[in-house]
């Protein structure tokens, strides 16, 4: 059949091959953008009592702008948070909201998908800033950040820069946390002659912490003395502030008598020690003498996974009751002690802080840690922070530790870092 123009009509296959070409050639609509999560940024919770309504409130809008900024999520405005918290559970100010089910109350008014809720805690000197992202729909906390820092408000701005990052990117901004990094030459050596800045840093640090704790406020003197020139501008005021400290005038440039030969380390009555080995006959447990210093949790893992000690092999991470075993002189946190955490009780209903620790350095280890004298052969921070492998159960990325400086159990980000030392069963001996 020819139409009227002269042309044949096109066959029921041509129109498929041709409506198939147009499909195939016409260019594809722009991919669906990446759906951006509803956010709300609750009050942060001042758990220390140190800091001020105006600090802490500029310190949560701080934290606000950068997940703004991120532009990762759509952000609820702080102004809205506080009027749904009026009409929705009749309180005067979102500060009074704390508790994880009015937060999650909160954020379900609000339509939102997340919310991040923020608390500052302190021990043994040191503040933390640790934050949780709660899926509402889950009620489940999917990503958490955590910093450690010592010079409050300053502090708290430089934890909050370091919380953004490690939530927005997934990556620390530095490989070794503010705390640790300002507490330890073993941790963040610095070298002879280093710039003034850094002394100047270190110096301010000590000031700080000589309220709240002179022992470490003299270790961290001691350090800048190790590092500067004999004689220079710090190196004079850290040994003016030792001697001031301890109570005596400052030393005379006398020639120094000769020193006294260093006691004989007293010998275990609890452990049998091999060589890099102490062995506890009572629970059979054999552990590594030495320790590695600043690993995070996967890292300390494999570390245990891979130690050729002595030519054994077969060692692992400790759960935190074996930790425990290692703590000597806290009653509280000792094994058998008041704190509820085990590897059975593993959430954090289990810790309660006065209960899960005892005074800073009052145990009977070398400096006051609340270990057995004589047995470690300590590499690490001030602080003696060890992994366990028991996980917390009720949050993500989180694990228990044990900080043998003040003998406290408590649970970090696996993502930081701390000490390991390693373990492997042995025979047990009556």
């Amino acid at each position: 059949m020819v139409s009227k123009n002269g042309r044949r009509p096109m066959s029921p296959v041509g129109a498929m091959l041709l409506l198939l070409f147009f499909v195939f050639t016409m260019p594809s609509a722009p991919a669906a953008e990446e759906k951006r999560y509803k956010l709300a940024v609750m009050e942060i919770e001042d758990r220390s009592g140190k800091f001020s309504k105006e600090v802490i409130s500029n310190a949560t809008e701080y934290l606000r702008s950068k997940m703004v900024s991120s532009n990762k999520y759509v952000v609820i405005s702080k102004d809205r948070q506080q009027k749904q918290l009026i009409k929705e559970e009749k309180k005067e100010s979102h500060k009074e909201c704390y508790d994880q089910s009015c937060r999650i109350q909160l954020g379900q008014a609000l339509s939102a998908d997340t919310i991040l809720a923020g608390s500052i805690t302190k021990f043994g000197g040191i503040f933390t800033l640790t934050v949780e992202i709660i899926d509402l729909a889950k009620e489940a906390t999917i990503q958490g950040a955590e910093a450690e820092f010592e010079n409050m408000e300053k502090g708290l701005k430089t934890a909050i820069e370091e919380i953004a990052e490690q939530l927005i990117t997934g990556r620390k901004r530095s490989s070794v946390p503010q705390a640790a990094a300002n507490a330890s030459v073993a941790a963040a050596p610095v070298r002879a002659g280093a710039p003034a800045n850094d002394l100047e840093g270190r110096y301010d640090q000590a000031r700080d912490l000589e309220r709240t704790d002179k022992g470490r406020a003299i270790e961290m003197y001691e350090d800048i003395m190790d590092v500067s020139e004999k004689g220079s501008k710090y190196y004079l005021r850290a040994e003016k502030r030792i001697a001031e400290l301890k109570g005596g005038a400052k030393p005379a440039a006398a020639a120094p008598a000769p020193a006294a030969p260093a006691p004989a380390a007293p010998v275990s009555t609890r452990y049998r020690i091999e060589g890099g080995k102490a062995i506890d006959p009572k629970s059979g447990l054999i552990w590594q003498r030495d320790n590695a210093s600043n690993l995070n949790f996967e890292a300390a893992e494999s570390y245990c996974r891979s130690l050729n000690l002595d030519g054994e092999m077969g060692w692992r991470l400790p759960t935190v009751d074996e930790l425990r075993t290692l703590i000597s002189g806290c009653p509280n946190s000792g094994p058998g002690g008041a704190c509820k955490v085990t590897s059975s009780c593993r959430s954090s209903g289990c810790a309660d802080d006065p209960v899960c620790s005892c005074g800073p350095q009052g145990g009977p280890g070398e400096k006051g840690f609340y270990w057995e004298p004589g047995v470690w052969r300590y590499t690490g921070s001030s602080f003696g922070t060890f992994w366990s492998s028991t996980s917390r159960s009720d949050a993500m990325r989180r694990a228990w530790a044990i900080h043998f400086y003040s003998a406290y159990i408590f649970n970090k980000n696996t993502g930081d870092l701390a000490g390991v030392r390693c373990v492997k069963q042995g025979s047990k001996k009556n």
